[in-house]
C-alpha cells in the first residue's frame, strides 16, 4: 500500500512538473523554451546588425520552464545542454537596428523578418515565419505557423513568443491550444 501511494504521488508530481504542457481552461497548450548562445550559435553579417544584414542560427530547444522567465538565465546556454530536446533553426534578415532605425514600412518595434524551424527529437518539426520584435523582458509577439510534420502535422495558426532574456536569444514558444 505504501509503495502504491508513493508511486501515485510521484506520478502526480511528474504531471504537475511537466514543463512542456500548460493547462488553459481545460485545454492543453504545448510550450518549449529556446536558448541561443549569441557568441557560438548565431552568425550575423555585422555586429551590431545593420538593416539588411542576415542572421543564421542553430540553437537549443528545451522543456518549457528550463530558462527562468525573469531574465537571469544562462546566456551561454551551457547549463541547459543536458535538457536539450531539439534544435531551433533561424534564417532571417534585419529590418531594424539597435539604434532605433527601421525600414519605412516596418513597425517601430520590428527587428527582423525570420523563418524558424523547431525540430523536436523523435516528435517531428514545425515551422513559423514573421517579424521578431525588439527585446522586452516578458513581452510577447506572434509568429505564423506555416506547417509541421509527424506530431505537429495538424498544427496551424499562431505561435506565441514570450521573451525570457539574453536580449531575445532566450524565449518560450507556445503552440496553439490542443483539445
Amino acid at each position: 500500500m505504501k509503495t502504491a501511494t508513493i508511486g501515485l504521488t510521484l506520478a502526480i508530481a511528474s504531471v504537475i512538473a511537466s514543463s512542456s504542457v500548460y493547462a488553459n481552461d481545460g485545454k492543453t497548450r504545448r510550450a518549449y523554451d529556446v536558448c541561443v548562445n549569441a557568441n557560438t550559435d548565431a552568425v550575423l553579417t555585422h555586429f551590431p546588425p545593420l538593416i539588411g544584414d542576415q542572421l543564421t542560427v542553430a540553437g537549443m530547444i528545451l522543456p518549457a520552464g528550463t530558462v527562468p522567465s525573469n531574465g537571469t538565465g544562462d546566456a551561454t546556454c551551457i547549463s541547459y545542454a543536458a535538457s536539450k530536446i531539439g534544435t531551433f533553426f533561424v534564417n532571417g534578415t534585419f529590418v531594424g537596428d539597435f539604434s532605433g532605425q527601421f525600414l519605412p514600412q516596418a513597425a517601430a518595434d520590428d527587428l527582423a523578418y525570420v523563418n524558424w524551424h523547431f525540430r523536436l527529437d523523435g516528435l517531428g518539426a514545425f515551422d513559423t515565419t514573421g517579424p521578431v520584435k525588439r527585446f522586452d523582458l516578458g513581452g510577447t509577439y506572434p509568429q505564423t505557423i506555416t506547417g509541421g510534420t509527424r506530431e505537429f502535422r495538424g498544427v496551424k495558426g499562431e505561435l506565441t513568443v514570450q521573451q525570457l532574456g539574453a536580449g531575445g536569444f532566450q524565449f518560450r514558444a507556445f503552440l496553439p491550444e490542443k483539445d
